[in-house]
């Protein structure tokens, strides 16, 4: 009853325990992915931060260098020549630039269309107010000419007597400050600059810029906040989505950087682990539940079994009263001289009637010897008459024909008793079976020993001179030497020098330091001359002082096998034969555990007398340091019922200690333990062996750890057999996990699928090199994959694969800048001819595959070498990168230019969607390049010349688009310049 209570009690406490440590540690994970998106967010207000701050410096140096010209050359000022050829601003920026004076009017700008009164405005406000040279970042404003918001970066202009003389001012496009790395962001992150009024100087969410000041998301911002690097959590106002912000001062401004990441996209990890944890939660609850019912029903069953454990032993109790034993009480009968000369059956059990197949009352009263008449020519009668003159009791084992003709073993005990000697005998048959049994299996591995496919021999080392005393039949056929010829004879009388010389080098080791001796690779000529390579390991067997007395040699004949030392190596602990000429140690307990019966072997082994190991005595053989392990393994099996298998040390009292293997099983009687048998093998010598081998392994593990490449081996069956550390840090994986895998259930379906035609390669004998791209936490590396087939013993099969893996990104970087650099132009930065031709094959090829519109533009300059020979190079190559700035301001961003030599321009035009688009484009670039070009204050009037051509999506060669547009080119030059000609789709050339 209590048991069954227990049980759901426990289950419910493991179940709270569980769901409590589920519980925590979904809580850990999100405080580590909230902390991971902390620093992530506070990093990139870091490099948002330092990001505008170059940017404004660079502005505000232009305004000072701008400021210091206008203040010393009022008269002579010239902000273009200052802005344009003089680069104070970076050209590609196109920034406005404007002066007003102290009523602010315009006085002069750069890249504005108008040139304003400005009075009215903040900024200008400010510095006529405020004697400050300091920059001032004003809010957003609304281009009258444009629907582009900008904010106004401007400086006080001073006269020389220090009075307000105007303000210069530069306008910042507020694309310029938001558009930084929206991909490293994400897709709903939030970037912005604030200002110290807490108004946003430029802002967007995701792709999308907040429109004008709008300062309803900065009010929240506290004001703490702004002067260093935090993350806080909050939800947007404007769009109430929650996201992680960090804020960052920028230095030397008044501008606080804030980066948001949407608290959903920085948590995606987090849930999916979260989820993963609870379903593990409710599969581990799951199965705790179908535990505690099976437990439970086993509980009943235990008390249904103990009930009937309980009729039985009242039943064993009322047999144990009438005796386990044939019990006999024998009257003296004796002449009249009073010497006895036989004996009458007094009394007798049951089962001492049964061994004598009579029935038990027909017997009383009987002369022994009537109904035994072969007591007297056995002997038997002679020692019951021995036991009673003396008074001494007799124990023997004697074999005993009964009646019908069986064979059985009985143990008799003799006791002299008043008038006569009481018999007490027990059928001890089972046991001499199976000592029987014992024998021929002894006899039987001794047989297995000598008929192993190995040389295995003996060496008598206590003489003077050693002497051979085993010589197997292996060693026969392996060495030529008969046995005959061999045993008992010297080495001078037998052997030639070499091999005399091969015993007296190991032996003499040996005497000196007797531990085992293993010689990898030993020369060996046969007695017919044939040279074979042994591999002899050679065993001391020490007496009871420690002295060498014998030594085991093993030896294998690897004659063919020695170009596979590594695997012989590996295989060692296997080939070790010491143990299999040792019989084992046998032992039996009750169910408790307390030993009741050993054996010689056990004996020897344990250092124990059978007396000493009954009962718990076992346990003071057991090293103490193994004694909890055996314990807690052996408790663990019998609590399951199932059989244990150990390795442990016993301890001798004089310190000697012994390995051995441990092997027991239950004996099971209609389903209850009755006790349990097992068998302890000597295994020393093996496990010094293992240790050895261990150490090798460590050392050939040390050098594949130290290489910076992924190293691992994989078998014919493609499972994983070794792998280095590189492999473990690069998958994040303990070799326990690793090893005997198959490589589809360690890569996962997709990568086998890719990677499955060069592992068959490599199985049929091929060394395979490839490279591939691999994902890993988001970015992608290149590496190197080798596959090198390992030959079998027969120099045919493949029996594995070795495979290395390196890391190539890096070289797969310097080779994409290399060929980048290459398809660049040097003069515009555009692409050059082999950059336009290959993007032209990519073009071409998704418009086949994707049955889309594309357009190529061919142009060039009119009269451009004029415009040459006139003004010099120069000028013609400054021209040159004046016009590809145009062009590039005309086209689309996704639109691809490319400069192929001289004047001649490209522009691949894809995804159109009607012809429109290319001839409206072609007008829009004619027209932008008859505006005046001003070129270090030469100004120039240029037109250009524009052919077009399409591909529809039907195949078509590059060589053929090309002739189309260039013939087009032709016809726009032919008919007067200025101009641009189309060649539509399935129209006739010319």
């Amino acid at each position: 009853f209590h048991l069954q209570l227990l049980l759901p009690v426990s289950g419910l406490l493991m179940l709270t325990l569980l769901w409590t440590v589920v519980y925590f540690q979904v809580q850990d994970s999100r405080a580590i992915a909230l902390d991971d998106a902390s620093s992530r967010a506070e990093a990139l207000s870091q490099e948002y931060a330092d990001y505008s701050a170059r940017l404004l410096r660079q502005v505000d140096q232009a305004t000072q260098f701008i400021k210091f010209a206008y203040e010393q050359q009022q008269q002579s000022f010239h902000l273009d020549e200052l802005v344009q050829r003089k680069g104070v601003l970076p050209a590609d920026l196109m920034l406005g630039v404007a002066i007003s004076d102290a009523n602010g009017d315009g006085v002069t700008g750069v890249h504005t269309p108008s040139l304003e009164n400005i009075a009215d405005r903040d900024y200008f406000k400010v510095h006529a107010q405020r004697d400050s040279d300091s920059l001032f970042v004003s809010r957003p404003l609304l281009e009258p000419y444009s629907t582009r918001w900008s904010i106004i970066v401007s400086r006080r202009l001073n006269r020389p007597d220090g009075s307000f003389a105007g303000v210069v001012a530069v306008a910042l496009k507020q694309s310029l400050l938001t558009d930084y790395s929206p991909n490293r962001t994400g897709a709903k992150s939030f970037v912005g600059l604030v200002g110290d009024d807490g108004i946003f100087r430029a802002s967007r969410i995701g792709p999308t810029p907040f429109p004008g000041d709008d300062q309803s998301f900065a009010s929240w911002i506290k004001p703490e906040s702004k002067n260093r690097s935090q993350a806080i959590i909050r939800d947007s106002p404007n769009d109430h989505v929650r996201r992680i912000f960090s804020f960052q001062q920028l230095n030397d401004f008044p501008l606080v950087a804030v980066v948001g990441i949407d608290e959903h996209d920085a948590l995606a990890r987090y849930d999916r682990n979260r989820n993963a944890t609870i379903w593990s939660g409710i599969a581990g609850s799951i199965a705790l539940l179908a535990f505690i019912a099976i437990l439970m029903r086993q509980s009943a069953r235990l008390r249904m079994s103990e009930l009937a454990a309980a009729q039985a032993q009242a039943v064993f109790r009322a047999a144990a009263e009438g005796s386990l034993d044939a019990l006999t009480i024998l009257q003296s009968d004796a002449d009249s001289s009073g010497t006895i000369t036989d004996f009458t059956i007094s009394a007798i059990n049951d089962r001492g009637a049964s061994l004598l197949n009579r029935d038990r009352n027909t017997l009383i009263g009987q002369s022994l010897c009537e109904v035994m008449p072969a007591m007297r020519s056995s002997g038997f009668l002679d020692k019951y008459l021995r036991v009673v003159s003396t008074g001494t009791p007799l124990e023997e084992e004697f074999q005993f024909t009964t009646s019908n003709g069986r064979q059985r073993w009985l143990r008799q005990q003799v006791v002299a008793i008043e008038g006569g000697i009481a018999i007490t005998t027990r059928d001890i048959s089972a046991r001499k079976e199976a000592e029987l049994e014992t024998r021929n299996s002894r006899a039987f591995l001794q047989s297995l020993i000598d008929n192993l496919p190995l040389v295995v021999y003996a060496r008598d080392m206590r003489g003077t001179t050693p002497r051979t005393i085993v010589w197997n039949e292996t060693a026969e056929i392996v060495t030529g030497y008969p046995s005959a010829l061999v045993l008992g004879a010297t080495d001078e009388a037998v052997f030639p020098t070499t091999t005399q010389t091969i015993f007296t080098e190991f032996e003499t080791r040996m005497i000196a330091d007797p531990m085992v001796i293993n010689l990898p690779e030993v020369p060996f000529h046969s007695r017919s001359g044939e040279l074979h390579c042994l591999r002899i390991v050679a065993v001391p067997l020490l007496d009871d002082n420690g002295a060498l007395e014998y030594i085991l040699g093993i030896a294998e004949d690897i004659t063919v096998r020695r170009r596979q030392e590594l695997d012989l190596r590996s295989k060692q602990a296997e080939l070790t034969a010491a143990n299999d000429a040792s019989p084992l140690g046998l032992f039996r307990t009750d169910p408790d555990g307390n030993c009741t019966y050993v054996n010689r072997t056990y004996e020897e082994m344990s250092g124990l007398a059978a007396t000493q190991a009954m009962g718990d005595g076992w346990v003071k053989a057991i090293h103490p340091e193994d004694r909890l392990k055996v314990f807690q393994a052996w408790g663990h099996a019998s609590g399951e019922h199932a059989s244990y298998q150990g390795a442990y040390r016993f301890k001798h009292d004089n310190g000697r200690i012994v390995w051995v293997s441990m092997k027991t099983a239950p004996i099971v009687v209609d389903g209850a333990v009755e006790g349990y048998v097992g068998s302890v093998d000597d295994i020393t010598v093996r496990r010094e062996s293992e240790q050895a081998l261990s150490k090798s392994e460590q050392r050939l593990r040390t050098i594949t750890d130290t290489l910076p490449a992924l190293v691992a081996f994989v078998d014919a069956e493609q499972r994983y057999r070794f792998n280095n550390l590189a492999y473990e840090r690069a998958f994040g994986i303990n070799r326990d996990e690793i090893r005997y895998k198959t490589i589809r259930e360690f890569v996962g379906d997709e990568q086998y699928a890719f990677i499955a035609p060069y592992l068959e390669r490599a199985l049929q004998g091929e060394r395979v090199t490839f490279e591939h791209q691999e994902n890993s936490d988001g970015s992608v590396r290149w590496v190197e994959s080798t596959y090198i087939p390992q030959i079998g013993d027969d120099a045919k099969e493949v029996v594995g694969i070795h495979i290395m893996i390196h890391d190539i990104t890096d070289k797969k970087h310097e080779q994409s800048r290399l060929l980048q650099l290459a398809q660049v132009d040097s003069l515009t930065g555009l692409l050059n001819r082999a950059g336009f031709e290959q993007k032209l094959a990519q073009a071409l090829s998704t418009a086949r595959n994707e049955r889309s519109l594309m357009a190529l533009l061919f142009l060039d300059i009119d009269h451009f070498k004029s415009i040459n020979d006139t003004h010099g190079h120069p000028v013609g190559d400054a021209l040159l990168r004046a016009f590809s700035g145009r062009l590039s301001r005309a086209l689309r961003s996704v639109d691809t230019i490319a400069r192929l030599g001289g004047d001649e321009f490209t522009v691949i035009m894809e995804g159109i969607t009607h012809t429109d688009d290319a001839e409206k484009t072609a007008g829009k670039i004619v027209d932008s390049m008859r505006a005046l070009f001003k070129l270090e204050g030469l100004p120039l009037s240029i037109t250009a010349s524009i052919g077009v051509a399409f591909c529809d999506g039907k195949p078509m060669a590059a060589k053929e688009l090309i002739r189309q547009a260039d013939d087009m080119l032709y016809q726009a030059k032919a008919g007067g310049r200025n101009q641009y000609c189309v060649q539509l789709p399935d129209q006739p050339a010319g």
